[in-house]
């Protein structure tokens, strides 16, 4: 397959569904083996989406001095500072967006879907002491819990 014969429109906006359909789907596990390879494909997919976009204008643009035209080296400034400022808002907006509704099917399927009645036991408590970063020792607790469901 030739790279360079993909559709960069179509393979962003792959990346970016897929990203975030994985995470739809499967935030409720609390994963880092789902949710950082989704947050990196979502990442990439928005980044060449931006890239075809604004057609690379801001990699490729010849920087100007600041001593040659101060007008023109502003714009040139504030041009990068705002479209970073929108790539961000862009992804801090698709990550709000498709938590908060990984997080209604979640409470969904809880007060709508067939569940089981479990029933928690303590069955043993862990004690572990670790060193601290600078000097002593802290003692943390862990408490193993048995679950039972339908006898």
């Amino acid at each position: 397959m030739d790279i360079k014969k993909v559709n960069l429109w179509v393979a962003g906006s792959a990346l970016i569904i897929a990203g975030s359909l994985l995470i739809y789907l499967e935030n409720y596990k609390n994963s880092d083996w789902v949710i950082v390879p989704s947050g990196i494909s979502i990442l990439i997919g928005w980044l060449i989406l931006f890239g075809k976009t604004t057609k690379n204008t801001l990699e490729d643009s010849k920087n100007v001095l600041f001593a040659e035209n101060k007008s023109r080296w502003f714009k040139q400034r504030f041009i990068r500072i705002a479209s970073g400022l929108t790539l961000l808002t862009i992804l801090v907006c698709n990550g709000l967006l498709i938590i908060h509704l990984a997080n209604n099917r979640q409470n969904d399927i809880l007060q709508n879907q067939p569940t089981k009645t479990t029933i928690a036991t303590i069955s043993e408590i862990i004690e572990r002491t670790t060193w601290g970063r600078y000097g002593g020792t802290r003692t943390n607790y862990y408490a193993i819990f048995e679950y039972t469901a339908d006898n």
